[in-house]
């Protein structure tokens, strides 16, 4: 009983991850991945405490503690600590709450003795990821099956259930490895199962148009297909020298099908400069970084005009499209050395394994990892991908011999299943803020502003540390004042504009949205009669300036508050700064 707990624990994370979505939050599929993986995890460690069954040692033992403790300095110096322990709006990646979450599903499948047989398992992840891809092929025909989520645009990519075509191919190409050993060494109605999960996943990369997808699945199935000896492994210098060419090739002629597929995104022409500006950050805050997941609020302040000109005064990045710069640029030098020590773990983990021909499972798991490794170095790497790569990884070390979990230390299993216990409850207040951030952006697009404003408050009392709930509610009450007539009305609903800007840089006082809330919220307040507040307006914008010069609509902002005040210098300087961003910027 306790042992099929931990194993039904750990399908539905491999199922519940890539699938689960709902037009019921705002973050229509990052919070309910979030609630998945918090629930698995949770499962898994109850069901291990049953069984009294201790945590198993794995060669990324000291790697994952090293880089737990680095990640708390980050946060406790990070820019801004609460959304480095919950993680950014809308992706909660790198956040602490998902790093704890990744690495209790990962000993979880470490240690619940399921490398002996983990073709079920697999299974399960592959077709929940091949069904990912069947979803992509019917949105591309216009086949939307899901209430409330926006249908693709015509001669825009397939997003499947994860949201975006770059997480839907990074998502998919962790799973090819897996479909190949079902299709090509799996047991009974492993094969056909194989067979239909590689057409799905075919599908769905090629719908994602990511080229960096499409090249990390190539090298995941290639690694499988050495390990499992169906290609022969180079033997000299000169078989390599071909190898690496023809994979040189490959990945040139992908790149001009993807080019022929769909226009050359801002993203492809800023990446080499995306790297850039990560590599400034990381110079600038060399030894805890700018703090986990606080990549966006870190580019703002140090983008470069090179950046500028690529992506434009409005677009911004939450990930360096590179983990080894990810780590450095958030977490400093020595956040980014234990990050490459876990990798080092990780590589440990895969020779114990031994993947090769008679262990194509150990060979699946460790060729994904492979996959990942690659794709991780161009593209993000959404919570879905983070959380079955764990599951992989775990499994992958329950493979290494002389590995076998000791059946005594009940009580740390115990402590690790109310400790996950806590983590759910926590996802599970996120879930219910998000829920009513929704709904009150549903009852202020309908007209009932009453309702809309609790809902508003009660989004920000379940989760009091989201500066984008605070921004949306003090943008909608300005919207809502500049259509007010009765004046008295529209100066309440002004100073409680103001009085949630200051919360919001009372909480994130080194976050851009902060400061901008603050000062737009003090200058609508001072252009409605209100004078003595133009002064703390300008203050608070041109603080918000430091943290972005190039932010056009702070200029404008500005230049308001630079007129209302009559402040000709400021006007003139104000102008010339505008004009300038807006040459290089396109804007």
């Amino acid at each position: 009983m306790s042992a099929g707990l931990t194993r039904a624990a750990l399908a539905f994370a491999l199922a519940g991850l890539p699938l689960a979505f709902s037009a019921r939050q705002a973050a229509v599929y990052a919070l309910p991945k979030l609630l998945v993986l918090a629930a698995a995890a949770a499962l898994a460690w109850a069901g291990l405490a049953l069984a009294r069954r201790g945590p198993r040692r794995t060669p990324m033992d000291l790697p994952l503690a090293a880089l737990a403790l680095w990640t708390a300095v980050a946060t406790a110096l990070s820019l801004d600590p609460w959304m480095s322990l919950l993680g950014h709006y809308r992706a909660y990646f790198y956040g602490d709450l998902s790093f704890l979450l990744y690495a209790a599903l990962f000993y979880a499948a470490a240690s619940a003795d399921e490398g002996d047989s983990p073709q079920t398992l697999l299974s399960v992840g592959a077709g929940a990821a091949a069904l990912c891809g069947a979803y992509a092929v019917l949105q591309t025909f216009g086949i939307e099956l899901a209430v409330g989520i926006r249908e693709l645009e015509p001669g825009k990519r397939a997003f499947s259930t994860l949201g975006s075509p770059v997480y839907l191919g990074s998502y998919l190409q962790l799973f090819v490895p897996v479909a190949l050993a079902l299709a090509l060494d799996g047991k009974g109605a492993a094969r056909p199962l194989g067979g239909f999960c590689l057409l799905g996943l075919a599908a769905g990369l090629f719908l994602s148009i990511s080229r960096g997808a499409w090249l990390s699945a190539v090298a995941g199935a290639a690694a499988y297909l050495l390990w499992t000896r169906r290609l022969p492994a180079p033997r000299t210098k000169k078989a390599w020298a071909v190898l690496g060419l023809s994979c040189l090739l490959a990945a040139g002629g992908a790149a001009a099908l993807a080019s022929r597929l769909r226009p050359t995104g801002v993203s492809d022409s800023a990446r080499l400069q995306l790297w850039a500006d990560a590599a400034r950050i990381a110079a600038a805050h060399p030894w805890a970084g700018s703090g986990p997941d606080t990549f966006e609020a870190a580019l703002r302040r140090y983008r470069s005009l090179g950046m500028l000109r690529a992506l434009g005064q409005q677009r911004g990045q939450a990930d360096a499209h590179n983990d080894l710069l990810q780590a450095a640029a958030t977490l400093g030098w020595p956040g980014l050395a234990a990050y490459l020590g876990v990798l080092w773990g990780l590589w440990l983990a895969v020779r114990r394994a031994a993947p090769g021909a008679g262990r194509p499972w150990a060979a699946a798991a460790a060729s994904a990892l492979v996959g990942l490794f690659v794709q991780a170095k161009l593209n993000p790497t959404p919570l879905a991908v983070l959380g079955a790569a764990a599951v992989l990884a775990g499994l992958l070390c329950s493979m290494g011999d002389g590995q076998k979990a000791p059946a005594r230390a009940p009580a740390s299993a115990a402590a690790a299943a109310l400790i996950c216990v806590l983590l759910l409850a926590g996802a599970f207040r996120l879930v219910r803020a998000d829920y009513r951030q929704k709904r009150a952006f549903a009852m202020a697009w309908a007209g009932r502003w009453d309702e809309a404003a609790a809902d508003f408050k009660r989004a920000q009392a379940l989760n009091p540390f989201c500066l984008h709930y605070r921004f949306a509610y003090a943008r909608q009450l300005l919207s809502e004042s500049s259509r007010e007539a009765d004046p008295a009305r529209r100066a309440s609903l002004l100073d409680e504009a103001v009085s949630a800007g200051r919360e919001a840089l009372r909480r994130h006082p080194n976050q851009f949205d902060a400061r901008q809330m603050l000062g737009a919220a003090l200058l609508a307040s001072g252009l409605s009669g209100q004078t003595e507040a133009l002064t703390e307006a300008e203050a608070a914008l041109a603080s918000a300036q430091e943290l972005d010069p190039f932010f056009l609509p702070l200029l404008e902002n500005r230049l308001a508050a630079a007129r209302a005040r009559k402040d000709a210098e400021a006007l003139r300087e104000l102008e010339a700064r505008r004009a300038w961003v807006r040459q290089n910027s396109g804007g």
